[in-house]
């Protein structure tokens, strides 16, 4: 650690390409609500009516959101993990008309940079096979053919696992951290499924504690599922 009088001997350096993407990533991803969200949110830009959720220790060893939505093509792998590499826009007029909620390559690539790994199960609608890739900081480590669903799955393993000093502080409560994303899946759950879209989300191995169906329910019925008659008839009369 550097003392605070080695600090007037030291000369203005650039960081490491490697630095800079691990400090960046830490500010985009800082719990694990955050990369629930960037996912689900990719989910719904991938046009998905079904998203799914399973967490292990508040999403810190293990977050999965699975979708049905277009999928991605073997050829978009090798760049998506990469930081600013995106299908969204090209110019800086597209970001008068950006219709999505993620356009900069980000979310995907910051999860990568603060976990072991991000694992991508994909297929598309046409596709003989899906594809699979696991990334670490940025970076393809194996890429290969599998059976899949269409849509795509993403598994983060060990969330800030390059940043243990966090990731020890945020296990001390996972519970906390898991009823946070219940929070924001409940929200999009909410928001969505006057346009047909269902959202699931449980703790690995367990019954789901939020499950809605992609069915066009009104705000209020969903309300109901995920809140209870009590606050859904509340709502109601406001």
């Amino acid at each position: 650690m550097l003392r605070f009088a080695d600090l007037h001997e030291q000369t203005i350096r650039r960081l490491p390409q490697v630095v800079v993407n691990r400090i960046a990533a830490g500010e985009v991803i800082q719990r694990p609500v955050n990369a629930a969200k960037e996912l689900i949110e990719n989910a719904l830009d991938a046009g998905a009516t079904q998203i799914a959720l399973a967490v292990v220790d508040g999403g810190l060893t293990l977050l999965r959101v699975s979708d049905n939505g277009h999928g991605i093509g073997a050829e978009d792998l090798d760049l998506l993990c990469e930081r600013f590499a995106t299908s969204k826009l090209w110019r800086c007029e597209d970001l008068r008309s950006v219709g999505t909620f993620g356009f900069r390559g980000e979310a995907l690539a910051s999860i990568s940079h603060v976990a072991r790994s991000l694992s991508v199960t994909s297929r598309r609608q046409f596709d003989k096979c899906g594809n699979r890739c696991i990334y670490k900081n940025g970076c393809p480590t194996h890429k290969g053919k599998c059976a899949a669903a269409m849509g795509t799955s993403l598994t983060v393993d060990n969330l800030f696992f390059s940043m243990p000093l966090r990731c020890r502080t945020m296990k001390r409560t996972a519970s906390e951290q898991y009823r946070a994303i219940l929070k924001v899946v409940s929200a999009y759950a909410i928001h969505y499924a006057e346009r047909g879209v269902g959202v699931s989300c449980c703790r690995l191995s367990s019954a789901n504690d939020i499950e809605t169906k992609p069915n066009f329910k009104s705000t209020q019925e969903v309300i109901r599922d995920v809140y209870g008659t009590q606050v859904a008839t509340d709502d109601s009369r406001e």
